[in-house]
């Protein structure tokens, strides 16, 4: 499926394999994976286990949700930049 099938099914987190881009951050600790969608949401990836992610869950805590078929974080456009300026700050 497309992004813009998944967009016409109501209260569906759209998953991380159809997002528009992919972006790799590294941190001081190790790499996140960025995917980008359309409305300015984004999915979150690391491996999660270790220092990295020991970090990680105190920024996202609160601001994102847990996608069990992507097996990835769901940021909100709302929440995005703030996020991702957190990561990069890592």
């Amino acid at each position: 499926m497309l992004q813009a099938d998944y967009e016409k099914l109501p209260n569906f987190i759209i998953p991380v394999h159809v997002s528009d881009t992919r972006e790799r951050v590294e941190t001081s600790i190790g790499p996140v994976i960025v995917y980008h969608f359309d409305e300015g949401n984004v999915g979150l990836w690391w491996h999660f286990h270790g220092r990295l992610h020991d970090h990680m869950m105190p920024l996202i805590e609160g601001r994102s949700e847990w996608n069990t078929g992507a097996k990835a974080w769901h940021i909100t456009a709302e929440n995005a930049p703030s996020v991702l300026e957190d990561i990069r700050a890592l």
